[in-house]
């Protein structure tokens, strides 16, 4: 009986003992150090390298173009190439402070309105060899993506893209094709 009450009593002990170390402070260093390694393993990882803003905008712009079916191709620009657009500063470059006096449901009307018409304007210019792109001038914040192809009937096409950094990345600020300032050309659409 008493080796019984021993073992049992050992057992209980067993069970008891790291329920006391979970709560103490031996666990807290056991975290610590569980955190450090994962700093260390971190850093001395090597992460792929993140592909730069003008490039994947123009990876984007490249599979967008490639989709054959208009539906796939308009829901893919809706998603992938219109959040590359930042089209509160497009609209405050053209409006002013007379934006911030237009009640929200008028500013969200122009922001579908201006992103309308931006993803249409581009699936119309779509040309047939694709884009090629490079990266003209970076100069702190801002830069210019300048982009070419070729039309189906052997023009040259060419956009040019002004990028702006924001809080949220790099966003399209203005664009022009073939020399045409889009954001001007809304406008007179827009009367």
């Amino acid at each position: 009986m008493d080796r019984l009450l021993s073992r049992q009593g050992r057992r209980a002990r067993r069970c008891r003992a790291p329920v006391a170390r979970r709560t103490g402070p031996h666990r807290a260093g056991a975290m610590r150090r569980r955190a450090l390694m994962l700093l260390i393993w971190l850093w001395a990882v090597p992460l792929p390298a993140r592909p730069t803003a003008p490039a994947a905008l123009l990876a984007d712009l490249q599979a967008w173009q490639a989709i054959p079916d208009p539906v796939a191709r308009q829901n893919f620009g809706r998603q992938r190439v219109l959040p590359w657009f930042d089209l509160d500063a497009m609209l405050w470059r053209l409006l002013g402070p007379r934006l911030a006096a237009l009640p929200p449901a008028r500013r969200q009307a122009l922001r579908r309105a201006l992103g309308a018409f931006l993803l249409d304007g581009l699936a119309r210019q779509r040309p047939a060899t694709g884009w090629t792109g490079r990266l003209m001038a970076t100069a702190g914040a801002e830069g210019l993506l300048q982009v070419t192809g070729r039309r189906a009937d052997g023009r040259p096409l060419s956009a040019a893209f002004a990028l702006r950094r924001t809080p949220f990345g790099w966003r399209v600020v203005d664009v022009q094709l073939d020399g045409t300032d889009w954001l001007e050309a809304w406008c007179r659409r827009k009367g």
